[in-house]
């Protein structure tokens, strides 16, 4: 696992980090771990680009259900889906940065119990 505390943020807003952050979603995106897992790309494609627009309020349970999983009456005390593919994302982001990605130069991880992403220094 990484350790977040040892690597510097990254300001998704910063000029030039953009482009930087979308080339790393696509990379993730077309990675062995991502490759089968069309929901969990639409998951971190959908909480990247808000986060790239500075729209980070914006990205909740909520917004998820029905932006990725098309849930339009999302009631989160009966419907697990967004906390679990939340998990399994984290589980397929930590997959990738352990083998494709180790030595890539932003690493982008989701914090537990949250679904902002981090962007962040090699």
């Amino acid at each position: 696992m990484l350790q977040t505390t040892e690597l510097p943020r990254v300001n998704p807003g910063a000029e030039g980090t953009n482009p930087a952050i979308q080339a790393q979603v696509r990379r993730i995106v077309l990675s062995l771990p991502f490759r089968n897992c069309p929901v969990l790309q639409s998951f971190l494609v959908c909480i990247t680009e808000k986060a790239i627009e500075g729209r980070e309020s914006e990205i909740n349970e909520h917004l998820i259900a029905r932006d990725v999983f098309s849930r339009v009456n999302f009631d989160p005390a009966t419907d697990t889906i967004v906390r679990t593919q939340a998990y399994r994302l984290r589980l397929k982001l930590q997959e990738y940065y352990r083998d494709e990605g180790k030595h890539d130069a932003i690493v982008i991880e989701i914090p537990k119990g949250h679904y902002i992403p981090i962007f962040q220094c090699a």
